[in-house]
């Protein structure tokens, strides 16, 4: 039999090997995404709810990878490549008919290339929005058989993989590295801003600020202590003013005599702001106006409430409120006023007047005035 015949006759099983190793790549590559995103804390499930997983929860309690299940996504790459040109060769060798067999596989290598391209950009852009989705926990475990079924056919590779690095690490006499390197930091920070789209703007900014203090000399950083600019407590506010003025720092520490009596960290922006050539200009004194004075009370007693709108903004309660209820079943006493603590009715003289609202028959003696 020649090996187009072969190819031919294979079609069928060579397309489900290719279907098959695409489908588990594309789960491997979901897991990857949302592994990355639980390390960078932007997963929208709990990690109570992820360490339920055993394949989550091992990754969670060790040690963070560069990328996690490497060997078994080559792996499934490897043989998806391999289903589908061939598959492709058989395809084209069939319908080529008169065409030699080396233009036949030129052209099933040319669209095979076509196909990987969009399929590999169609699963990049679904694997990580799989991964934000808040079904993703339930889709790992679903899954979990999968992931399990892979991990356990590449063991071998990856036996063989540890063997060959260590042996490789002791012939050029370099020990494995252990813990994270640069690198593999700032490529899962360049993860999280890729893919956690939730992330406020100034968290990224944070992020980025992060990445770009590697490119900081230690003299770029710090300062020589003798050339530290602070607020002596001892100069006069003149003084002071003018260095704050001149140095161009937004802080300055303020110390007594010198750095080893450091009293605290000023801003520069407070000291003008409440200062203007020597003078206070800004405090929180004196007194406010009566009426201005009681409705900050309230807002700080009373808070967003009804009984805020009732009283300085002309509101009612509803009839048959919370408060209506409560007021058929209290005991005898006396209701006071929640802002200034005056007595203002008393149980003594309340009755049911079917309205749905509070009513006394009057109210407690000197507590109400009147004005013409």
């Amino acid at each position: 039999m020649s090996e187009g015949l072969l190819l031919q006759e294979s079609i069928p099983w060579l397309l489900a090997g290719w279907v098959l190793s695409s489908l588990w790549g594309h789960q491997v590559a979901v897991y990857r995404a949302f592994v990355d995103r639980i390390r960078a804390g932007a997963s929208t499930s709990s990690e109570e709810v992820l360490r339920k997983g055993k394949l989550v929860g091992r990754l969670l309690g060790s040690d963070n990878e560069f990328r996690p299940w490497s060997v078994e996504a080559a792996t499934l790459s490897a043989l998806q490549i391999t289903f589908g040109f061939l598959a492709f060769c058989g395809l084209f060798r069939g319908l080529s008919g008169s065409t030699t067999a080396s233009a036949a596989y030129w052209l099933a290598a040319a669209a095979f290339l076509l196909v990987l391209l969009g399929e590999r950009t169609i699963i990049g852009i679904l694997g990580p929005m799989v991964a934000a989705r808040p079904f993703a926990a339930w889709h790992m475990r679903a899954a979990a058989p999968a992931m399990h079924a892979i991990r356990l056919l590449c063991k071998p590779l990856r036996y063989m993989l540890a063997i060959k690095e260590n042996l490789l690490c002791s012939i050029i006499g370099k020990e494995k590295e252990t813990g994270e390197s640069e690198e593999e930091v700032a490529e899962h920070i360049k993860t999280l801003q890729e893919e956690g789209s939730e992330l406020h703007p100034e968290i990224r900014e944070i992020l980025g600020n992060t990445l770009d203090l590697r490119n900081l000399d230690v003299q770029d950083a710090l300062m020589p202590r003798n050339q530290i600019r602070f607020l002596d407590a001892n100069d006069s506010i003149e003084e002071n003013l003018a260095l704050a003025r001149s140095c161009g720092h937004t802080r300055l520490p303020l110390c007594d005599g010198d750095l080893d009596r450091c009293l605290g960290i000023v801003h520069v922006k407070d000291i003008f702001r409440l200062l203007e050539e020597g003078k206070e200009v800004s405090a929180h004194q004196g007194y406010l106006p009566k009426d201005e004075f009681y409705e900050s009370l309230g807002k700080f007693k009373l808070g967003k409430t009804e009984a805020y709108e009732v009283a300085f903004n002309q509101g009612t309660d509803p009839t048959y409120c919370k408060a209506y209820e409560l007021f058929k079943n209290t005991p005898n006493g006396t209701f006071i006023d929640k802002l200034s603590g005056a007595p203002l009715f008393s149980t003594k003289y309340r009755f049911n007047s079917k309205t749905g609202w509070l009513s006394f028959t009057e109210a407690v003696k000197d507590s109400v005035t009147e004005h013409m």
